[in-house]
């Protein structure tokens, strides 16, 4: 999917510059639905659990040059945790309940 030429400046693999955590958050905070964990752990070579920590925990405030005042502050929007989470919205005790049955007699 990502072409090699573009992995071309990063260090190494398996390692996220601390310079590199504001080009996450800016890219993600313009389109959330194409900069997804998927997207920038395949970039990273970094399983999406370890990106999914690094950046959950990541914040940067953009302030206005004039006023010197923050204007707002870039998170990383994680689109792909909000759709597994709408997911489970519906269900409920006796779903779920009847779901770890089935998974125990398939497996037993």
């Amino acid at each position: 999917m990502i072409d090699d030429s573009l992995r071309a400046n990063l260090p190494t693999e398996k390692r996220i510059l601390v310079d590199e955590i504001y080009k996450i958050l800016a890219f993600n905070n313009k389109d959330p639905e194409t900069y997804t964990i998927s997207f920038w752990s395949e970039y990273f070579n970094i399983s999406p659990a370890t990106v999914r920590n690094v950046v959950n925990y990541m914040a940067y405030p953009v302030c206005d040059d004039k006023t010197k005042k923050v204007v707002h502050i870039l998170y990383f929007k994680d689109t792909e945790l909000q759709a597994q989470t709408n997911l489970l919205e519906d269900l409920d005790r006796q779903t779920y309940l009847g779901y770890l049955e089935t998974d125990y007699y398939e497996r037993m």
